[in-house]
Order: C-alpha cells, then structure tokens, then sequence
C-alpha cells in the first residue's frame, strides 16, 4: 500500500500528493478524477526519477490509500492562496533527510531547465491563452514563490537570503530569467541549510507577506513545497510548450 495526502479549497480545486514519494503533486476538479489523477502521478513520478537512476519500480503495483484529507482550504491553487499541513508535515527534518530533499529538487531544476532550453524568447513571452501566464512570467511566479516559503522561516531567513545572495533582491529582480532562477535557487539552499534542522517538527507561522498569517507551517512543509511547486509548474510549462 501507499499513502496519499488530499486536500480540497474553498474554491472547489483539489490537490494530492503520495506522501513518500517527495514532491509528486497532482490536481483535478474532483475527488474523484482527483484519485485517477494520483494514480498518473505516481507513474510519471517514478518514470521522472527513474532519468536521474533512481529506481522506484518497486512502488508500481502499490495500491495508492487515502491517509489524510483536509477540507476548506483557502484559494487552494491561487497565488497567495494556503496550503494544508498535513500530520506528516509534523516531523523532524534531519540532516540526511535535508540532503535527500536537496536532491530532489536538483533533480526537479534540471528537468525544468531542460524543458525550456529550446525555447526561443520570443515564443517564452507568447500568451498562450488569455487566462494564462506566459512561459516567462511562470519562471518569474517560480522564483517569487521560493522567496515567500523561504520566508515562512522567519525574519531571520530574509537577512540570511540577502547576506548570502551578496546583491539586493531588487537588483536581482531585474536579472535574465535564467540567472534569476539560479540566484533565487542558490540564496534559498544556503538558507534552508541554515534553517530548517534547528526548527526541528515546531509549528510556526508568520505574519509578513502574507493574507493568511494564521497558516501553520513546519520545515517540513516548506521543503516539499519547493519541489511540489516546481513540479506543478513543469507540467504547466509542458502544456503551454505543446500550444506555441
């Protein structure tokens, strides 16, 4: 068996994850094409890491069992929007289990960067639909969000995001999209590797930058959002790319 983490917004969006599978995430208007949808997920997910030699075969013929789901959700899939915590949210992230989820999102920066490498600007900057971003301004939403779960810790990740990116975040705003990316990628890292250990499984929450200073948030949550987010954003990326 394997188990899942859903949640359902307000706004009638849901979204669910295979919990030991880090970074796998899925979306459907439904709970019911929700469940179909996870079942994809784990395919794609295996066959994604499989690239990279990493061998979770053995997970294929698991049966996928909902362990924990939570309702009301607010702007659920928004931008600036909440997310839940879920009870495995609630551990201690050690120091190898940090390392683990550095590489994932390694992993999940090349598979991005892959993607868009034969993309020509012009094309980055093409409106797909009209309810839509375009290709670059989802690059930029991908660096802005990294900023804000880097910012969950605290008051103290912000000094030590600018300490160790050594240029100001304004001056970095107006960077190439791909040094951007490198930059945002590059100052997170160094403050998680900071961070996220000493928060141990504490619950925190932070007022600044945010609609909903009430949301809880563990280290755990704020590293499987990095890579949750990202791979989100891949599959929107390679949707958009199949349009242009």
């Amino acid at each position: 068996m394997h188990y899942t983490a859903i949640e359902n917004g307000t706004n009638g969006k849901w979204y669910g994850r295979i919990i030991d599978l880090l970074g796998s995430i899925t979306k459907a208007n439904s709970r019911e094409e929700l469940v179909l949808n996870l079942e994809n997920e784990k395919h794609e997910y295996i066959l994604w890491l499989k690239g990279y030699n990493e061998d979770l075969s053995v997970y294929l013929h698991d049966k996928l069992i909902i362990k924990e789901e939570i309702s009301n959700i607010s702007q659920l899939g928004e931008s600036g929007g909440t997310v839940a915590l879920f009870e495995y949210d609630k551990r201690v992230v050690s120091s190898e289990r940090l390392k683990y989820f550095f590489k994932l999102m390694e992993y999940s920066r090349k598979t991005l960067l892959e993607l868009i490498k034969d993309i020509q600007p012009e094309k980055m900057a093409e409106q797909v639909s009209q309810n839509n971003r375009t290709i670059i301004q989802v690059l930029h939403h991908i660096c802005n969000t990294e900023e804000w779960y880097k910012s969950r810790l605290g008051e103290e990740a912000d000094f030590l995001y600018e300490k160790h990116l050594g240029i100001s975040v304004d001056y970095l705003d107006q960077k190439p999209i791909i040094e951007r990316l490198e930059y945002v990628r590059k100052g997170c890292l160094n403050v998680l590797n900071d961070l996220i250990v000493q928060k141990g499984a504490k619950i925190f929450t932070r007022e600044a930058y945010t609609n909903y200073p009430e949301e809880p948030w563990t280290a755990h949550k704020v590293l499987r959002r990095f890579i949750e987010h990202e791979r989100e954003h891949y599959y929107s990326i390679r949707t958009m790319k199949q349009s242009l």
